[in-house]
C-alpha cells in the first residue's frame, strides 16, 4: 500500500512507529516452513524502512512510479522473516510518500486497515504515556487457535454440511472464449488489468445504488455476473467473495490472513 504523508514529518518519530507496529503484530514476524506446513514465529525480526530522496529528480513522481514497479516484482523468500517492507520517498521536505510490500500470507485487506490506524497512532503518541494508552493488539496466535477449534469442532462441522448440500457437485467450469485451452493442472501463474473509473460514473453506480437499495458492490457484482454469462453461455455461476474471517470471529485488531472465500452461486 502507499501513504502519501503531506506536512512536516518527524522522519525519526515516523521510523520508530513503524518499528512499533510491526513488532505489535505477531503475524507480520511470521516465516513459514518449506512445505507450507508450519508457522514460525520470529519474535525479534524487524523491518528495516529504507529511504530515498528523489527531490532532486527532474520527475519525482515517475521516478517513484518506476520504484514501486520494481518492489512488487521483487518476490518475497517466505522462509525468512519478517515477508514485508517499506521505502520512505522524499519528495520535498514537506511531502513524503510511505510505500510498503507485504506478502498476502501475512497481511490482508483487514489488516491492512488495522495496520494503517496503529501506525496514524504510534505516531501521533508523542509521550510514553500516550504510547501506554494504546489498546494492544490482538494475538494472531489465539485467533489461529479459535480459527482451528472451530474448524474442527461442531461449528465446522455444521459449515462443512451445510456447504456440501449446497454443492452436491462442483460446478462446471468456465467456458471462456479464450486465446489458448484451459492448462491440464491448476497454475497460480497470473496477471492483473487496471481499469480508470470516471468519477462522474463512479457517482452514477452510487445513485443507483440508493434508488435500487443496495451497494455499488452489488450492481458492479451484477454486471460481472452478466459479463461471464454473456462470454460463456452458461446459466449456472459461482463466484468467489472474499470477507474478513477477523471481522466474522471477533479479532477486529488482529494483523495476519483471515480473509476466507464465499462461493456466491447465481442462476442467470
Amino acid at each position: 500500500f502507499e501513504l502519501l504523508l503531506d506536512g512536516p514529518l518527524d522522519v525519526a518519530r515516523f521510523e520508530r512507529a513503524v518499528a512499533s507496529v510491526v513488532a505489535r503484530h505477531q503475524a507480520l514476524a511470521v516465516a513459514f516452513s518449506v512445505d507450507g506446513a508450519a508457522q514460525i514465529h520470529h519474535p525479534r525480526s524487524a523491518v528495516r524502512l529504507q529511504h530515498e530522496d528523489l527531490s532532486s529528480h527532474e520527475d519525482p513522481l515517475d521516478a517513484y512510479l518506476e520504484a514501486c514497479m520494481r518492489w512488487r516484482a521483487t518476490p518475497f523468500d517466505t522462509a525468512t522473516a519478517p515477508l514485508v517492507r517499506g521505502v520512505l520517498y522524499r519528495f520535498g521536505p514537506d511531502h513524503h510518500r510511505l510505500f510498503m510490500a507485504a506478502h498476502h500470507l501475512v497481511m490482508d485487506g483487514w489488516s491492512m486497515r488495522v495496520v494503517l490506524k496503529d501506525l496514524m497512532d504510534h505516531y501521533n503518541a508523542t509521550t510514553p504515556d500516550a504510547v501506554a494508552r494504546i489498546p494492544a493488539a490482538d494475538s494472531w496466535r489465539d485467533f489461529v487457535l479459535a480459527e482451528r477449534a472451530r474448524r474442527d469442532g461442531p461449528e465446522g462441522a455444521r459449515s462443512l454440511a451445510y456447504w456440501r448440500q449446497r454443492f452436491p457437485t462442483l460446478p462446471e467450469p468456465l467456458r471462456l472464449p479464450t486465446d489458448r485451452p484451459r492448462a491440464g493442472r491448476i497454475s497460480f501463474e497470473a496477471a492483473s488489468f487496471t481499469l480508470d473509473m470516471p468519477a462522474t460514473r463512479w457517482q452514477r453506480l452510487r445513485e443507483q445504488a440508493r434508488r435500487t437499495k443496495t451497494t455499488r458492490f452489488v450492481l458492479l457484482l451484477t454486471g460481472y455476473f452478466a459479463l461471464l454469462h454473456r462470454l460463456s453461455g452458461q446459466t449456472d455461476l459461482v463466484c468467489g467473495i472474499p470477507f474478513a474471517g477477523a471481522a466474522r470471529a471477533g479479532g477486529a485488531g488482529v494483523g495476519g490472513a483471515t480473509g476466507h472465500t464465499l462461493p456466491l452461486p447465481l442462476e442467470v
